[in-house]
């Protein structure tokens, strides 16, 4: 939005007028045609083409005198431009002769005189004017040689003052017909001494220099160009004296004023006229928002139904006037009402469309976050088809693998999926638990259940648990132990026959063959058999005599080393421990798989836990007196018990 203001000085008689007064006065002659045009006759023309009813205004211009003035070929200034242009002395007596010859008697705005005057009739009145000086004015000479020098000088300073006092008269066009070879031709002739009269002849042939009058009228022509297209208001300063006095009003000198700008013709037409007029289709889009049947969008008829509408809801009706393109409003009042009324809306208005605005980005966002979710989601699915696709792969085949793929490392799972990795390799393991056990017959289900409660048990705790071999339990029935498997198996049923009591079942949890040290501190070499009720001794060399016994419920924990020997401690009720070795032909370790025999029959029978001891040096008590057993390794083939004091030592083989 841009404000302009333009300045005209209005017309000027003075005593002696001569060419600067005339172009001053031809200004404000087109400007005053301007004023006309857009303040009275252009409204009366737009009032009569929408067929309104409508008493013409006359309105008068001063046609007559600007054509004297600007006519081509027979105007002042086109004689005057012509003047300036002849080569040879032209002078202003005979511009007087020029202007006699083609204006004459031909028109009423100019009259001639036998002196070197003229007077042309303005529409403020006849002024007078004088020929004194108007050529050499309105030539304005600049010498074309300048032009040229500015090709030559080697100061940048002066080359942009040249160049800018040639382009503002005109003189520069003389390079915009003359190609590089012609100045550089010319220019070398002038350093070589060329005549004056044929430079002259030279530069004539190829410009013309505008003119001062030429200048003022394209200038002019630009601003008159600019008010067309603008909204342009008008403000007459009106002189309330001649003789510049203030307080002191000349009336005639005032009313001489209202006739020269026509401001009686200009109050007339607003008088009778209107003061704005709106299209149809503005007036609706501005103020549709004042009728209910109107907001927002009014289709019930025509656009200027929807104005009538408007206007009769807010009792305006009466003030306006309906043409066949566009409405008249008369006073300025009800333009007043009907903007109150809208601003008084407008609050709401904007209320409202900044909640749709935030409802469009919310539904924006939404779809924008909609699809971005559905993007993440698809990118998941992608990510977790293509890991599955890689998992399968990789694990075709395993049911055919002895180890059932447990050698196959697993690929890393991207981060989104990480829990789903995790719970891929619990449903893998879970099928390879089945498929182990799927291997192995029932009968020996209850090792593997034997084995898993071992590691829970030991794990960590322990170096050699002997999982890799099968577990037996009750080794001395085997021919493998040793050769006389025959006695020991009816000893073993005459004992499960004597201890059937009430029905309650008896059963061997483990049986081997021992090195222990008994009460008087000597070691002897028996067999062990634990049922679930007692512990026997058994003398191997006499066909498994038995000899003492002891419960199985007088245990009260169990001793060992971490290391691979196979050293045992019975921790019993009464403050006398057992103390043992276990040994066999294969050098199988047992020691880990009786622990979890005997602790997983507490956990059936008791409830509890058995409590192990796991050290370098196992404590035990005899007598109620405390000893420690430890164990060194041994080049010999058979462990064997040694004394240390009051305290014992088992070598173990290497």
């Amino acid at each position: 939005n841009v404000l302009g203001v333009l300045d005209f000085p209005g017309y000027q008689d003075n005593t002696t007028n001569r060419f600067e007064e005339l172009i001053i006065n031809y200004l404000s002659e087109k400007l005053h045609n301007v004023i006309v045009d857009q303040v009275i006759r252009r409204p009366q023309v737009n009032f009569i083409r929408d067929k309104l009813e409508w008493e013409t205004v006359p309105c008068s211009t001063n046609k007559a005198a600007c054509e004297v003035i600007d006519q081509p070929y027979k105007g002042i200034l086109s004689i005057a431009d012509e003047c300036s242009r002849d080569i040879g002395f032209i002078d202003d007596r005979m511009l007087k002769i020029a202007l006699d010859q083609k204006l004459g008697d031909s028109t009423v705005a100019y009259k001639g005189t036998t002196t070197p005057t003229f007077t042309i009739t303005h529409f403020g009145g006849q002024i007078k004017y004088e020929l004194d000086g108007f050529v050499a004015k309105n030539a304005d000479k600049w010498h074309k040689e300048f032009a040229l020098l500015t090709q030559m000088t080697e100061l940048p300073q002066l080359t942009a003052i040249l160049i800018h006092r040639q382009l503002e008269r005109g003189t520069g066009r003389v390079y915009a017909s003359m190609d590089e070879s012609k100045i550089l031709e010319f220019l070398n002739d002038i350093q070589s001494g060329m005549d004056v009269r044929n430079r002259a002849k030279f530069l004539e042939s190829h410009s013309f220099q505008n003119t001062i009058s030429q200048r003022m009228r394209r200038t002019f022509g630009q601003v008159v160009n600019q008010l067309a297209f603008r909204d342009t208001r008008f403000i007459w300063c009106l002189l309330p004296n001649d003789v510049n006095k203030p307080g002191s009003f000349n009336w005639a000198t005032i009313e001489r004023q209202i006739k020269q700008f026509s401001l009686l013709n200009y109050t007339l037409t607003r008088q009778r006229g209107f003061c704005m007029n709106w299209s149809y289709s503005d007036f609706m889009q501005r103020y549709k928002c004042l009728s209910v049947y109107t907001w927002p969008n009014y289709r019930a008829g025509s656009t200027s139904d929807g104005v009538r509408i408007i206007l009769h809801g807010n009792g305006v009706l009466e003030d306006c006037e309906f043409g066949e393109q566009n409405v008249y409003i008369r006073s300025r009042q009800t333009v007043f009402i009907l903007e109150e009324s809208r601003n008084q809306l407008m609050p709401h208005i904007l209320q409202f469309l900044q909640k749709m605005w935030r409802g469009v980005i919310a539904r924006r966002r939404f779809k924008l976050m909609f699809y971005v979710y559905k993007i993440i989601k698809q990118f998941k699915t992608y990510k977790c088809r293509s890991y599955i696709l890689s998992v399968s792969k990789l694990f075709k085949g395993v049911r055919e693998m002895e180890d059932f793929g447990k050698s196959i490392e697993w690929p890393p799972p991207p981060w989104a999926l990480y829990k789903f990795g995790e719970k891929m390799k619990k449903i893998y393991y879970r099928w390879r638990m089945y498929a182990v056990l799927n291997s192995i017959s029932i009968e020996k289900h209850w090792m593997v259940k034997l084995k898993i409660h071992c590691l829970d048990l030991l794990k960590g705790k322990r170096r050699e648990l002997g999982l890799m071999r099968s577990w037996d339990g009750d080794y001395l029935a085997s021919p493998r132990e040793h050769q006389e498997h025959s006695n020991y198996l009816s000893l073993t049923s005459r004992l499960m026959a004597q201890q059937q009591d009430g029905g309650s079942q008896h059963f061997i949890l483990f049986s081997g063959f021992v090195k222990k040290i008994n009460k008087q501190g000597k070691t002897t070499s028996r067999a062990m058999l634990i049922t679930n009720k007692f512990i026997y001794k058994l003398d191997q060399k006499h066909d498994f005599k038995e000899m003492k016994s002891h419960t199985t419920s007088d245990i009260v924990g169990l001793g060992f080393t971490p290391n691979e020997d196979q050293l045992m401690v019975f921790h019993m009720k009464g403050g006398t421990d057992i103390v043992l070795c276990l040994y066999n032909g294969r050098m199988e370790n047992r020691v880990a798989e009786l622990a979890a025999i005997l602790n997983q029959h507490w956990l059936y029978t008791v409830g509890t836990e058995l409590k192990l001891t796991i050290l370098d040096e196992v404590k035990y008590v005899v007598n109620q007196k405390p000893h420690k057993v430890s164990v060194e390794p041994t080049n010999k083939s058979r462990p064997e018990f040694k004394r240390d004091g009051s305290d014992w030592i088992l070598c173990w083989p290497k």
